[in-house]
């Protein structure tokens, strides 16, 4: 399967993180967690949800020839902060540093 989507031909590059089971903190520190931060990619755009948080690091762009460009959105560093009020979906907060 191919990360690229078949008709824009783009791979959105994430950051993925979720809250630790154990604990509650986020993002979750334990590194056999699939909460843990891990980078994905997908052949759609993603969005939040109750169980994770996604940062778009980069789209990569399929062309011709075989060629790809990548259009990078973070540098530096990030500090991340999740807000869940009741039955609300949970929102991600981050700031570039």
């Amino acid at each position: 399967m191919t990360p690229f989507d078949a008709t824009t031909h783009k791979c959105y590059i994430y950051l993925r993180a979720g809250k630790d089971a154990t604990s509650g903190s986020f993002p979750s520190i334990d590194e056999s967690s699939a909460n843990y931060p891990r980078v994905v990619n997908s052949d759609v755009e993603l969005a939040d949800t109750d169980t994770y948080g996604y940062v778009l690091l980069a789209v990569a762009t399929e062309a011709a020839g075989p060629s790809i460009s990548v259009v990078q959105y973070v540098t530096g560093s990030l500090w991340a902060n999740r807000i869940k009020l009741g039955s609300n979906t949970a929102r991600y907060f981050y700031a570039r540093i």
